[in-house]
């Protein structure tokens, strides 16, 4: 007689209450706005929109010239951090 053995993994995060809780949120806000809900399921993409285009508006022209003046920033701090150390250095040859 051969036995069967089903090994089971279990994950070490585990959802919980907080998984719980969200599911919650979500089906009340379904229940509370039907007409919402079936917006979403058939362009789920819609819902997206708005918060991309307050992004455009009003987040991508301060990230744009940051992040394009970020290998600048990061020259200049090289440079002084080296100007910093060589001043150190030539102090401690000095006192020593």
């Amino acid at each position: 007689m051969k036995k069967k053995i089903h090994i089971f993994d279990e994950s070490p995060l585990k959802p919980g209450k907080w998984a719980l809780e969200i599911l919650n949120i979500v089906t009340n806000l379904i229940n509370m706005f039907p007409k919402l809900a079936e917006g979403f399921l058939k362009d789920p993409e819609a819902v997206v929109q708005p918060f991309i285009k307050i992004y455009k508006f009003y987040v991508e022209p301060f990230i744009l010239p940051f992040l394009a003046y970020y290998t600048h920033f990061w020259t200049y701090v090289a440079r002084g951090l080296t100007m910093v150390l060589h001043i150190l250095y030539n102090l401690y040859k000095q006192l020593m």
